[in-house]
C-alpha cells in the first residue's frame, strides 16, 4: 500500500519518478538523480502543479476545452467530472447511457459512458476518447469539482510507448508509439509553450 487508494503519488513517492514501460510490460521505480533513458522526439513532457501531492496538468484539451488532468493509474478507464460532461454536452455531443460503477474505496458511483472528440495531451491528439463520466471523490479532494476535469486512466496511457511520472520535479513524459501519427500544426504547438 503507498498510501493512496487507486491515484499515485502521496508521500512515498514525492522524491521518486515512476516509469510504465508498455513495451515490456515493466513498471519501475527510481530516483530523480537518474537520467530519464526517454528523450526523443517522440517525447512529450508537460509540467504539473502540485494538488495535495498529486499531480495535475493543464495541458490538454478535449474538443477544444482546457482541461485538468490527474494520471490515476489505479484506474482502467479515465473519467471526467460532471462539468466536463455539461461543457461537452454544450457543444452537442452525444453521450451514452448510465451504468455503475465500483471505486477501489468500495462505493458505487453512478456512471455515463460516451465519447468525446479530439482529445490532445501537448502535441499527441486522439480523434477519439471514451469516457466515463462521474462525480468522483478524487474531483473534489483535488479542489476540481468545479473545473473541466478527467483522471486519466490506464485505457488512455497505454496507448503510450512509455508514461514516466517525475514527482519531485513536476514532470509528466509521455512516449509516443513509434507508428503513432500526431500532428505539428499551430494548435498543438500553442499548447506545448
Amino acid at each position: 500500500h503507498i498510501g493512496a487508494d487507486g491515484i499515485l503519488g502521496l508521500d512515498s513517492l514525492q522524491d521518486q519518478r515512476i516509469l510504465f514501460d508498455f513495451t515490456t510490460n515493466q513498471i519501475t521505480i527510481e530516483h530523480t538523480e537518474k537520467p530519464l533513458e526517454m528523450s526523443s522526439r517522440r517525447e512529450i513532457v508537460v509540467t504539473a502543479r502540485r494538488r495535495s501531492g498529486q499531480l495535475v496538468f493543464t495541458e490538454a484539451t478535449i474538443s477544444g476545452l482546457e482541461v485538468n488532468v490527474i494520471v490515476d493509474t489505479g484506474a482502467q478507464i479515465s473519467i471526467a467530472n460532471p462539468v466536463l460532461q455539461k461543457r461537452l454536452i454544450q457543444r452537442s455531443k452525444e453521450l451514452g447511457e448510465e451504468n455503475s460503477v465500483i471505486a477501489v474505496t468500495g462505493e458505487t458511483l453512478g456512471i455515463k459512458f460516451g465519447i468525446a472528440r479530439d482529445f490532445r495531451i501537448g502535441r499527441a491528439q486522439f480523434e477519439t476518447l471514451p469516457l466515463a463520466f462521474a462525480d468522483a471523490p478524487p474531483f473534489k479532494r483535488f479542489g476540481m469539482a468545479r473545473k473541466p476535469a478527467l483522471l486519466l486512466g490506464m485505457d488512455i496511457l497505454r496507448k503510450f510507448d512509455q508514461v514516466a511520472i517525475d514527482f519531485k520535479n513536476r514532470k509528466i513524459h509521455f512516449l509516443l508509439p513509434k507508428d503513432a501519427r500526431h500532428r505539428f500544426d499551430h494548435y498543438s504547438n500553442r499548447m506545448g509553450s
